[in-house]
């Protein structure tokens, strides 16, 4: 019997062997064909001037991961064990999409975005980059566990808790995603930069005044989350802010939004740790 359809709701997938409840995926073979362009004395395009030519692999996956997801996939952006590396793990990654099973290999994190809103559920979204497809794997299906809620998290910023109505953190390991030289497949993925950015919202008020035109020196910070059975915490070498004026949106509370960048302390403690 045929299949006319491929529901989303049948796929899984995996990332270095942990399976995920992903809410999208779009992560993938993105391949070219490479045509030459001559003069033949007509403006039609030929079918044997192609040349199929390299494919990249990459994409996003977004995630609401539950706490022992949370903590295998920071050590995958961040570096083993939550200490920042200079060279991260590389990985597979595997997608179910009901019709076929693909394995993705030497997957690396290029860039990750996990934030949280008053009220909500804590997410990430990863954009990846590997070097190969093949048609082949298994996924396992994901633990039936409940995901982090913004109300897990404690944000501290300059030696006190604050309260903030959302957060933003974007890890970027600027990975070299077109360095193909003479292959048709990325020969390795490499890593070219790290930065580090973490984006708050607060009540203007008087305990979170002090946060407004600090000096350009910084302060530590840290993201602790415990939803009462298992904690991680975020931790930040220093953290620089520009100053922002708080927003007058109305008749509603004045809201602070601080701009951050973290970096290595002078004392030499790593711009960003997870435990």
């Amino acid at each position: 019997m045929s299949k006319d359809y491929s529901p989303g709701a049948l796929t899984k997938l995996s990332i270095n062997g942990t399976p995920y409840a992903a809410l999208s995926c779009d992560f993938g073979k993105r391949g070219m064909i490479l045509r030459r362009n001559g003069l033949r004395g007509t403006r039609e395009h030929y079918a044997a001037d192609a040349r199929r030519g390299p494919y990249r692999v990459a994409g996003s996956i977004s995630l609401e991961p539950d706490p022992d997801g949370f903590a295998a996939m920071m050590a995958l952006i961040v570096g083993s064990g939550g200490n920042i590396a200079e060279q991260l793990t590389d990985f597979s990654v595997v997608v179910d999409r009901y019709e076929s099973i693909y394995t993705y290999a030497n997957v690396k994190v290029n860039r990750a975005r996990i934030y949280g809103r008053q009220g909500g559920i804590m997410g990430m979204d990863l954009d990846l980059i590997g070097t190969t497809e093949a048609e082949s794997g298994s996924v396992n299906t994901p633990a039936d566990n409940g995901p982090y809620i913004f109300a897990d998290s404690i944000l501290t910023l300059a030696a006190t808790s604050r309260e903030v109505s959302s957060f933003e953190l974007l890890i970027d390991n600027h990975i070299d995603g077109e360095r193909f030289l003479n292959s048709l497949t990325l020969p390795k993925v490499i890593e070219l930069d790290r930065t580090i950015q973490l984006n708050t919202t607060h009540p203007f008020n008087d305990t979170n005044k002090d946060l407004y035109d600090q000096a350009v020196a910084g302060a530590t910070g840290s993201l602790a989350i415990n939803d009462g059975t298992t904690p991680h915490t975020i931790s930040f070498g220093i953290l620089q802010v520009p100053a922002e004026s708080p927003a007058i949106r109305g008749k509603v509370e004045e809201v602070l939004t601080l701009n951050m960048e973290a970096v290595r302390s002078s004392a030499g403690v790593a711009s960003i740790s997870f435990v």
